[in-house]
Order: structure tokens, then C-alpha cells, then sequence
């Protein structure tokens, strides 16, 4: 028995003697002892527990490793608390969590801590490195089939669920009852009370869906009698063992504790009771069908077709017979194992009768067509919103009459010049709204945008009202109309008052449309046809349209600043810059053309040529892996300065496009179209913008070392709250480093983040899902797994004990200050010290901090400004970056031997002298007058100041880069300019794409692009691109050769 504490000075010597008695109890595997040791209930990980439910929780473990051992590693006492540091040793001989024995020891991490309280624990809340536990045992071979992840904050770690099955299954389903922890079998018993109920519930109404679905197709008398005998049976049986399965033992929560007094049905009679009307049921509706689709007067084939289509529910029956033959085998006293298939078995019903209901709705004709007909008739698949174009294979081609016909009938329209002067208008003719026989309307969106209700009435021309009937939505035609509003009672109709209302007068088709064609406000069509998406998705017109405004607009800023257009060739020479080249062969033999990765080396020659201010609207292409900010050929907006550095090139683009954000009015520039923000500022007239004020927009300045320290990110975005932080002293929290990370000395880097309205629980719950969903890349860190912290003052030491009792000042140094609430977390990563000067454009900690607040966005815990608020463009220049990066595998680099490629590219400057002796030591640790510019943590634009000294730019390539001789002659041209009386310059290119995506709210540059490639790089619509005949390969000298296993 545990002696009573006295309170005396001493009391920590007791304590250490009271654990010491209770660590024996512990090695010893003495379960009665441990009890002895226990308050009842105790608290453990917050959840109030028996003593006998406590130690059941170890009884696997010493199972599983008989030689289970407790070292005692760090003892500390803080008043009533006691905080325990472990290392635990074993060896693997009995199964383990679906582990076979390996025989092999295994070592883990163990911190606990206890609250005393009389004598006793009351409280307890443990952290294990289960992880570790895990992966030792896979790491010898063990097998299995589960998963543990790691999550701290409060709860318990070692948290474990499977990722194959649902809670049932990680709370002991398939298992032997033996094996499985008194906790664990109480959470199992919940569930299968909880999911009886949500079984017999789903089944009961897909039954009755079927049902109604038949009274739809057979409504003969007796059917219905049948059908509403048989909707009795199932609701009765569904009432029936709702009840049975709540009301099944006396007290109810016996069903979950069944060691407590109190009684409880047979339970394997109630799934038989279950499954007999279940299985009855199924084959009567089954059957219903039968009788009436043999009386139907169709060819037996066309039976056949039918009967299978209706009897596709029979894999339910199968499936619902299998379960009650395993439910025959049920065992009360081994429940988690016998039930396993019979669990298993019951998903079917739910998932394949919803399917057997569809299937049956389709419609007879469709079904028992010959398959030379449905051939014939082959139709592209409504693979969006159930709209599609019918593309007959088999139709006819259309012969001299038919084409002259229709060239009469949609040609000889006789547009005029000047619509509008006689009532004349042109436009796509929406979807026919009929009032009544004689009186229609319709909306026509004409070339403007504007759109025009008409008003069909036969009392004043029934021809015109009858063409006006027969056309078909989305047609575009050529209307004639009185210019008088129609009467007011009738404009009444209109949903939108602001729309003008007219009369018909005559209407003429000017092509048609697919009769099959449908066009809703949610509709979504695929790119395969994406004329349909330019023409009926108005948010992407609406982008297209302020890319056009937006781009007028930079031009003129330009102009302004006396910059020149100046277009340079699209056919260029192969030259080492960064990327991969696209080749455009030549009927010369052996000699091709590149494609302009840019024209960085054109305007480099235009300012030794003599010009100034250099801008182009350059069309761009590299041979890169499509990304949703990425497209194989992209507009930038190219820009060169001479007789000017880097400070003159940020201020010229700063005033440029502030000048041009200037015409955004926040009030009256955006709307929201389709659940979608988009500017529509180039709707907007000069003269009658709104004179509310702009959005007064800034640039910030930070070099590259600054924001890897700051934000974990060459690319910050500045709308995320709370900076990365490094630990400056690791030594009290070493216990929790070595947690976290195996690395010696670690530069260990944390944040925190406000949540909006959530609970520590909520908070534990969307972290566990976000770690699960976690990509490889940062959950597979070789460092150490990121750890996440949640704030809960319920807990002891508010959540943080694993940091131990000077965690507040890890939690003032991430929070800068700020005050941690209920919810909040704090996210934890190690890494290695740098040596020398970071060269990669990100750390794990900043990739995790934005996938990180993209998902709390998403789950609004948190929020982001909303285009056209004060900071929902957030500007960064980033400036100072390493001249030279290790090249990585499979990077084409500029093909030089040194191992190192060049950050930007090799025609950038160094940016002081400093660093242009530091490459004859040491070229990593050079710094170059390179600057990005960022917007919302993308790039939109890179620039720097170039070298214009030819000697400086050859001992950059040739002993530097280590570039070839042939490869540094490929620049000669360059060099001659250089050499030339090149005056100093800088320059910079504006990705137009990639702004043009941020300033309209979407995430991929194919929103703002009409005819953007896929992330294959290909044009689905055009089918580009396409294959090369021999024929056309012969001129170039070209062939093509087969791949080895091809």
C-alpha cells in the first residue's frame, strides 16, 4: 500500500522514495502492485480511468516483450508534479499490433508526468516514442499492418489508427479479443453499438429509394400494394433493431462495460433476427421486376438487357448471405476477431444498392439498343454537368445542295455596319422563357457584353413569334426590335429589373448549335472544349478582359518613363542559360534554332547597341515540367535599363505598377462571379470610374539570408502572421530535442498561429488529419518529423509539458510577445546548422508553415485577406542572393563541369567587390546583385545587374562554371558587344502571367491564359502535340529512333 505523504520539506525525498516502490512494481510486471499506486478513477492523458482499466493498457506490451524494462534516465519534482525521463528496452517475442516476434531488442523514449496527490497518482499524462517502437520492429522484419503517427500537445503520443480501415479497426477489429486493451475494447463496443444503428439506417433508405424508383416505372395497382407491403416490412424492421441494438442491455452502458451489474440480450440471436428480414427483403425487391419486363412485348435479348440491369442489387444479396454465414461463427467471448467479416461484408449494401438504383433509371431505349446501333451512335461522355457535344461518327456527309443550303440560310444575313441605328442587334440568344403560348422571352448578350431581354408576342407577328420559339439556346442570331420598352406589367417578368426590355420585330439564325447542348450558371466544361469554356464561363472572359487592361496600362507606364518597344527574334541559338530548350530544326543539315528562353542576351546587345530603355512584351519558352504556375510558353513583360543599377530598376517597376493598381477601387472594381473574385475594372469607362480612394499598396524590402531565417522561404508571404524563430539555447529543452531530431546539435526553428474559434480539441483533431495528409517531402524529413504543440490551459503546464517548466520562454520568443490562447498552435522543426551561406530557395519549416496556414485557411480557423482589401497584395522585393548553387540531379544547370550553377543566370553581376574576390576562395559564399520580385509568395519577377565587362563574364564561365571551350564560343556574339563600350545596365522581366493569376484570385495561370497547355504540356482542345510522319522529317534530315524496350 502507498504511505501518506507527510507535508514537510522533505516531501521530495518521499516522492522519490514513492516512485522508486512504484517503479519496482512496475519492472517487476507486478499489475496488482502498480493498482496499489493508483487514485480510482485516475486521470490519464485527461480521460478518468480504473486502476484495472490502467494496467490492462500494459498487458500487450509485457506480452509482446516479457523482458520489458523501465530505466529511469531524469528525475524532476515541482510541488506535486513529478516529471520522469525513461529509456525502455525489450525483446520482440509474442505478436505485437499485427507484428510478428522478431526476437530483436528495441530501445525507445519515455516522458512522463505525475500528479500526487494524498499519496497517490491521481493525474498522469505519458508521452512515448511509439514511432520509434514502430519502426525498429519493421525495421527487423516484423510485418504488419499498421501505421503510428506521432502528434503532441496535450494528448497522449502514440497515437495510432489504421490506414486501411476506420476507428473500428484501430480500436481492435480483426484483432483477438486477448490482445486488445480494456480502453480500446470500450471505444470498439461504442462504435458497433453507434454503427448498427447508422448500417440498418443507410440500408433501410436505399430500399425504399428502390422502391419508389419502381412505383415511378410500374404503376400498376398490384404493384404498388406489393411495393407499400414490403416499405412496411423494412420501416418495421429498421425501428426494430434501432431498438435492440440501443435498448440491448440493462443498464445501456453495459453494452460497452460488460463487467458492470446488469443484463443483456443474446447477441448473436439479434444479428440473426437482423439478417433473415434484411436478406428477405432484398430478394422480394429483387424479384418485383421480374414479372412486369417479362410481359414487356421486346425481344428476348432486350429481356435479358433489362433483367440484368435491374438485378444488379443480387451482389447485395450475395454479400448479405455471406454475412450471415459468418455471423454463425460469431463468438461473444472473442468478439473483435469473430466479427471481423461480418463487418466487413456489411459495407456492401450501402455502397452497391445506391449503384443498382442508378443503373436501373436509365432509360429502356438506351438499354436495349443492338451494340452496332449504340457504335453508330457513339456520344463523348457528360463528363461535365451533363452537358456535351454528340459527335455522330456515322453521320453523313453533307452534300452540294445541303452545303449551299446552309450557306444561304446563316450567310446571307445581311448584317449592317452600323447596328443598333434601325433597331438592329447581334448576340448569342439565351434560354426561351415561356409565359404562355402566345408570349416568350429570352436574353440576348450581345458582342458588348450588354444584355437585352426580348419580348416575343404572336398578337404582334405570329411568324417572327414561331421562328422565335423554334431556335435553340445559345444560337447566335441577328435581331430586329422596336427600341420602346414593352409593356411594364410584362417587364415585371424579368428577374434582373436592370436589364432593357424590347419587342421583337425579326430574328435570323446565324449558325447552329448542337441540339444536345446544355448550358447552366454552374455548369463546368472541360478543356477538351474550350470554346465553350471562353464562351460560358464568365469569370475566365472577365480575366482575359482585365489581363488586356492590364497590360495597356503597363505599357503606358512604361512609355511614360521613356522606355522603347523594341521586339527581338523568337528563333534564337542553343545557349546554356538555366532550362531546358525547345530546337526548331533547319533544312541545313545538323543545324537547328532554340526557342527564346528569353531575350536576355538580345537586350543585353540593344544596350551596348546604343538603347537606353529597352521594353518588349516577349513571348518566352522553356522545356520545363508544367506546374500550375508554370506553362511551357509565357508572357513576360522585358525590361533593360542602361546606365542604371538595381535601385533605379525597383523604383521605375514599383512606380509602374502602382500606377496602374492606382485604378482599382475596392468598392466598385471587383465582383464576385461564380464564387469567384475578379476584377472588372476594364468594364469601366474612363470617364466614369468611382472617385472612392485606391488601395494604397506597398513594396517591402529583405535580402534573401533575412527571409530563410525569417519566413523558411525565398518567396515570404507577408500575409501569414508570425515569423520562424530560432531556439537560441537548446540546453533546457534538451529532453525535447532529442525527441524530435537524432541530429548532435541542432538548429531547432519553431512559429506559432492564432486559431479563430477552435477548441484545443478541434485544434489536436485538424492537426492529426493534416499530419496524416502530409506529403512525403516534409513528413519523411531525415532531421526529425515536425512537431506540432496545441495551447490547452486545461492541461498541465497548458499543453507544453513536453518542453518542461520553462516552456513560457520558448512560447515569448515564437509569439513575439503575443498572447497564446485556447487552440493556438506551435509548430517545431529541426534542422542542420548551415555551413556557410544557404544557397536552397526554402527550408521544411517555411514549406510547412504555408501548406500549413493554406489548410487552416481552407478550414477557416484562420482567414486571408479578400482581394481588394488593404493587405491582400503583399509586395516583397528579396534581394542579395547567393551568386552560385550546388547543381542537383537532373538540373541542366550551364552545363559546366564545376558542380555549381549559376542562382539567376551567368550573365548577373556580382553584387560588390567583396563578393567578386570571394569567387577566386570560395564562389558559394558569393553574393550577386540579383532581385526577385514577390507577390503573395510567388515570384512575379526577376531581375539584376548585369555584367558588362567581358572579361568578368569569361572568368565566370570558364573558371567558375568550368564551361567548355565550344560552349563559351556559343557566346561570342555577347562578348564582341561587351567588348564594345557596353555601359553598365540592369533589367528585369514581370512574369505577366503569374500577376495577372494573383491580381484576379486564382491559383493557376491557366485561368488567365486563352489557350493555356495542360500539366503535360499539351492543348487538348487542338490536340497539340501531334506526331511527326516520315514525310515531314525527311526535308530536316531527321529520323526517328526507337527507345530500347519499346
Amino acid at each position: 500500500m502507498a504511505t501518506e505523504l507527510p507535508s514537510q520539506p522533505n516531501r521530495n525525498e518521499e516522492y522519490r522514495a514513492l516512485y522508486g516502490k512504484y517503479l519496482e512494481h512496475c519492472n517487476a510486471h507486478n499489475f496488482e502492485g502498480m493498482r496499489s499506486f493508483y487514485n480510482n478513477p485516475l486521470n490519464v492523458d485527461g480521460k478518468p480511468l480504473a486502476p484495472d482499466a490502467v494496467t490492462a493498457q500494459f498487458e500487450p506490451l509485457i506480452a509482446a516483450f516479457p523482458d520489458w524494462q523501465w530505466d529511469l534516465k531524469h528525475f524532476t519534482i515541482d510541488g506535486d508534479y513529478l516529471s520522469l525521463h525513461f529509456r525502455i528496452t525489450g525483446t520482440h517475442k509474442g505478436r505485437f499490433r499485427g507484428y510478428e516476434p522478431t526476437g530483436r531488442k528495441i530501445e525507445i523514449t519515455e516522458f512522463t508526468l505525475y500528479h500526487v496527490v494524498d499519496g497517490k497518482f491521481a493525474e498522469v499524462w505519458d508521452l512515448m516514442d511509439f514511432d520509434s517502437l514502430i519502426e525498429q520492429i519493421k525495421k527487423h522484419g516484423g510485418g504488419g499492418a499498421t501505421r503510428s503517427h506521432q502528434f503532441t500537445g496535450g494528448q497522449k503520443q502514440g497515437t495510432r489508427y489504421n490506414d486501411d480501415g476506420g476507428p473500428v479497426i484501430h480500436y481492435g477489429l480483426g484483432t483477438h479479443a486477448k490482445v486488445v486493451s480494456t480502453e480500446d475494447q470500450i471505444v470498439f463496443f461504442k462504435l458497433l453499438l453507434a454503427f448498427e444503428t447508422i448500417y440498418v439506417t443507410a440500408v433501410m433508405l436505399v430500399k425504399l429509394a428502390l422502391l419508389q424508383m419502381y412505383l415511378r416505372i410500374f404503376p400498376s395497382r398490384r404493384f404498388r400494394q406489393i411495393s407499400a407491403i414490403i416499405a412496411a416490412v423494412v420501416i418495421g424492421w429498421w425501428i426494430s433493431i434501432c431498438a435492440v441494438s440501443i435498448f440491448q442491455c440493462d443498464p445501456i452502458k453495459r453494452a460497452w462495460l460488460p463487467w458492470i451489474d446488469g443484463t443483456c440480450i443474446n447477441l448473436k440471436a439479434s444479428f440473426i433476427g437482423n439478417a433473415i428480414p434484411n436478406i428477405a427483403t432484398d430478394v422480394a425487391i429483387l424479384c418485383m421486376p421480374v414479372r412486369q419486363i417479362l410481359k414487356l412485348q421486346v425481344s428476348l435479348a432486350q429481356k435479358l438487357s433489362l433483367l440484368v440491369i435491374f438485378l444488379l442489387g443480387s451482389f447485395v444479396l450475395f454479400a448479405s448471405i455471406y454475412r450471415f454465414t459468418t455471423i454463425m461463427q460469431f463468438d461473444p467471448t472473442d468478439t473483435t476477431w469473430t466479427l471481423a467479416t461480418a463487418c466487413t461484408c456489411s459495407s456492401f449494401p450501402a455502397m452497391v444498392l445506391p449503384l443498382a438504383r442508378c443503373r436501373a433509371s436509365l432509360r429502356p431505349g438506351t438499354c436495349t439498343k443492338s451494340l452496332a446501333l449504340l457504335r453508330a451512335r457513339q456520344c463523348a461522355p457528360r463528363s461535365f454537368s451533363q452537358s456535351s457535344v454528340c459527335a455522330s461518327k456515322a453521320a453523313a456527309r453533307p452534300g452540294r445542295d445541303d452545303i449551299l443550303n446552309a450557306w444561304d440560310k446563316y450567310s446571307n444575313a445581311d448584317i449592317p455596319f452600323d447596328l443598333g441605328d434601325k433597331g438592329q442587334r447581334v448576340g448569342f440568344i439565351g434560354k426561351r422563357r415561356n409565359i404562355s403560348k402566345n408570349l416568350s422571352f429570352a436574353d440576348l448578350t450581345t458582342p458588348s457584353g450588354e444584355i437585352i431581354q426580348i419580348c416575343s408576342d404572336a398578337a404582334n407577328d405570329p411568324d417572327t413569334h414561331s421562328l422565335f420559339r423554334q431556335i435553340p439556346a445559345n444560337s447566335p442570331v441577328l435581331v430586329s426590335v422596336q427600341n420602346e420598352a414593352a409593356d411594364p406589367s410584362r417587364e415585371a417578368l424579368n428577374e434582373t429589373s436592370a436589364k432593357t426590355t424590347v419587342y421583337l420585330k425579326d430574328i435570323r439564325a446565324l449558325n447552329s448549335v448542337p441540339q444536345n447542348l446544355i448550358v447552366t450558371p454552374e455548369v463546368q466544361f472541360p478543356q477538351t472544349k474550350r470554346h465553350f469554356q471562353l464562351r460560358f464561363h464568365p469569370e475566365l472572359q472577365a480575366r482575359l478582359k482585365f489581363r488586356s487592361w492590364l497590360k495597356s496600362e503597363l505599357t503606358r507606364g512604361l512609355q511614360k518613363k521613356g522606355f522603347t518597344d523594341i521586339e527581338t527574334p523568337t528563333l534564337f541559338k542553343s545557349t546554356p542559360e538555366g532550362a531546358r530548350e525547345f530546337l526548331v530544326p533547319t533544312r541545313q543539315r545538323g543545324m537547328a534554332y532554340a526557342l527564346n528562353q528569353s531575350p536576355q542576351q538580345y537586350k543585353q546587345i540593344l544596350m551596348a547597341g546604343g538603347v537606353s530603355r529597352y521594353m518588349q512584351w516577349a513571348r518566352c519558352f522553356r522545356d520545363e515540367d508544367s506546374r500550375a504556375d508554370r506553362q511551357p510558353e509565357f508572357t513576360q513583360l522585358d525590361m533593360e535599363w542602361s546606365f542604371a543599377d538595381a535601385s533605379r530598376v525597383r523604383q521605375d517597376v514599383n512606380d509602374v505598377v502602382l500606377a496602374a493598381l492606382e485604378s482599382l477601387r475596392p468598392a466598385h472594381s471587383y465582383q464576385d462571379i461564380r464564387g469567384e473574385r475578379v476584377p472588372v475594372l476594364s468594364e469601366i469607362p474612363d470617364g466614369d470610374r468611382p472617385a472612392d480612394e485606391p488601395v494604397a499598396h506597398s513594396f517591402t524590402t529583405l535580402k534573401f539570408q533575412d527571409c530563410i531565417s525569417s519566413y523558411g522561404s525565398d518567396k515570404p508571404d507577408l500575409r501569414i502572421p508570425n515569423k520562424v524563430h530560432a531556439l537560441p539555447d537548446l540546453e533546457p529543452y534538451r529532453q525535447f530535442v532529442s525527441m524530435i531530431t537524432h541530429l548532435e546539435d541542432p538548429l531547432i526553428e519553431a512559429f506559432t498561429f492564432p486559431l479563430d474559434g477552435c477548441s484545443p480539441q478541434e485544434a489536436r483533431e485538424f492537426v492529426m488529419k493534416f499530419m496524416d495528409e502530409l506529403p512525403a517531402s516534409l513528413a519523411d524529413n531525415p532531421d526529425g518529423k515536425p512537431q506540432v504543440l496545441v495551447c490547452d490551459t486545461s492541461k498541465p503546464l497548458s499543453g507544453f509539458s513536453s518542453l518542461g517548466f520553462e516552456f513560457q520562454n520558448v512560447l515569448d520568443l515564437v509569439s513575439e510577445g503575443k498572447e497564446i490562447n485556447d487552440g493556438d498552435l506551435v509548430v517545431f522543426q529541426a534542422r542542420e546548422k548551415p555551413k556557410g551561406q544557404y544557397c536552397s530557395g526554402s527550408t521544411k519549416i517555411g514549406d510547412l508553415r504555408i501548406a500549413l496556414w493554406k489548410a487552416l485557411v481552407e478550414a477557416e480557423y484562420m482567414t486571408k485577406p479578400r482581394l481588394g482589401d488593404p493587405e491582400s497584395l503583399q509586395f516583397v522585393w528579396v534581394t542579395d542572393f547567393p551568386m552560385f548553387k550546388p547543381t542537383e540531379e537532373g538540373e541542366p544547370g550551364q552545363e559546366g563541369a564545376a558542380g555549381i550553377a549559376a542562382s539567376h543566370h551567368p550573365f548577373t553581376a556580382p553584387l560588390s567587390k567583396a563578393d567578386l574576390e570571394m569567387l577566386f576562395t570560395d564562389p558559394l559564399e558569393a553574393k550577386s546583385a540579383a532581385y526577385d520580385l514577390v507577390l503573395n509568395g510567388v515570384e512575379v519577377g526577376g531581375g539584376s545587374e548585369r555584367i558588362h565587362i567581358a572579361a568578368v563574364q569569361e572568368f565566370i564561365m570558364r573558371d567558375i562554371l568550368k564551361m567548355t571551350d565550344k560552349r563559351i564560343g556559343d557566346f561570342a556574339h555577347l562578348f564582341e558587344a561587351l567588348r564594345s563600350g557596353c555601359p553598365p545596365h540592369a533589367g528585369f522581366a514581370l512574369g505577366f502571367d503569374r500577376l495577372v493569376a494573383l491580381l484576379t484570385d486564382t491559383s493557376t495561370v491557366r485561368d488567365v491564359m486563352a489557350f493555356p497547355k495542360t500539366m503535360k504540356g499539351e492543348d487538348p482542345f487542338v490536340k497539340s502535340p501531334s506526331k511527326l510522319t516520315n514525310e515531314q522529317l525527311e526535308p530536316y534530315g531527321l529520323q526517328l529512333r526507337t527507345r530500347e524496350g519499346q
